[in-house]
């Protein structure tokens, strides 16, 4: 198993893995396979603990934790609550946001790493390589700080209980693109992760 898709099991390409491994979920659970112990404690961790990591990373395998993201889909949409399906969302979201800004921030000249990802992989995931351009910086500012994001991408994720600072109208927005801090792209890229994952499971209640 590739240990990005275990980091990463929401990425498009973890999904076809599975798809392509032939694995079928529902003998896993019959069987009491490992991954389905470790779907639950995903879900129990996220309702709990607000992430879903392991509490004991040694235990598990990248397959454990691969597989064990569409089970906890399954799982969670067995509860039939609303509520369950956006606070195990945005579990997975915040514990997506830690990992992707530790691998977005790492020091380029760091050991190569295969479950890290970079700044492009993650912006083509979610389609938004073709919407950001970074600014170039000013003297004294570091690169990367500044970004200009498409209007369109800056609407599908933000969220009005951010608060006035992330409304259309107090933002500098030119030619179609709003000017975006590095960490305010990250946390559109949360929201990101959360849709996808919220969305994914209300589908299967």
């Amino acid at each position: 198993m590739n240990p990005r898709h275990a980091r990463y099991p929401f990425f498009a390409a973890a999904r076809e893995a599975v798809r392509e491994s032939g694995v079928d979920l529902a003998a896993l659970v019959a069987e009491g396979d490992p991954a389905v112990e470790r779907g639950r404690e995903r879900i129990e961790r996220a309702l709990t603990e607000g992430t879903v990591d392991p509490a004991d990373p040694r235990e598990w395998s990248d397959r454990d934790n691969l597989l064990s993201y569409p089970v906890a889909r399954i799982l969670v949409s067995l509860l039939d609550s609303h509520a369950a399906v956006e606070k195990y969302a945005e579990a997975e979201a915040r514990t997506a946001y830690r990992r992707f800004t530790e691998d977005l921030e790492r020091d380029p000249d760091a050991r190569p790493d295969p479950a890290r990802v970079d700044r492009d992989d993650l912006l083509r995931e979610f389609d938004l390589d073709g919407a950001v351009r970074v600014e170039d910086p000013k003297p004294g500012q570091p690169a990367g700080k500044w970004l200009w994001l498409g209007v369109g991408a800056y609407l599908s994720y933000v969220d009005p209980k951010w608060g006035d600072d992330w409304r259309l109208v107090n933002r500098e927005l030119v030619a179609g693109e709003v000017r975006t801090e590095r960490e305010e792209l990250y946390r559109l890229l949360r929201e990101a992760v959360g849709d996808r994952v919220a969305e994914g499971s209300r589908s299967r209640a």
